[in-house]
């Protein structure tokens, strides 16, 4: 059985940009929040990974896959957000179809936070526990 919990402030809400630092991290600017990825996390269109994580560490093919990135979550409305408690995945899912799924590998690192304007904040700690704030 896998357990999800939903954050419905998040619906409706539009992608309004996306930065991305060298290789880390990578940030989404919601209408009313966002999403800070420090984490392994892929895009997924039509049940295939078209972008993720390991596409930008390697420097040739960084700016292709942002622009291909960009160009599938921008502007994009927000569907759902949930967290699958036992596969520990954050995933957003958007108006088009898209699918991004975060996951967090780190023992000594956080690797995401989930924020919204009301003051909410829900983050992976260091070994993938959650903290909902």
């Amino acid at each position: 059985m896998n357990e999800s919990l939903d954050f419905p402030y998040f619906k409706g809400q539009k992608i309004a940009k996306l930065e991305t630092g060298n290789p880390l991290p990578l940030i989404l600017h919601f209408t009313k929040g966002g999403l800070v990825i420090e984490c392994p996390w892929r895009l997924k269109l039509g049940g295939k990974i078209v972008v993720g994580l390991t596409d930008f560490q390697t420097a040739e093919t960084k700016k292709d896959y942002l622009d291909k990135l960009t160009a599938l979550l921008a502007g994009q409305e927000i569907q759902n957000v949930c967290w699958w408690k036992e596969a520990e995945i954050l995933r957003i899912k958007t108006a088009n179809g898209a699918v991004l799924d975060v996951f967090h590998n780190s023992a000594s690192f956080e690797g995401w936070e989930l924020f919204g304007d009301n003051e909410f904040s829900f983050i992976s700690l260091p070994g993938g526990e959650v903290e909902n704030i």
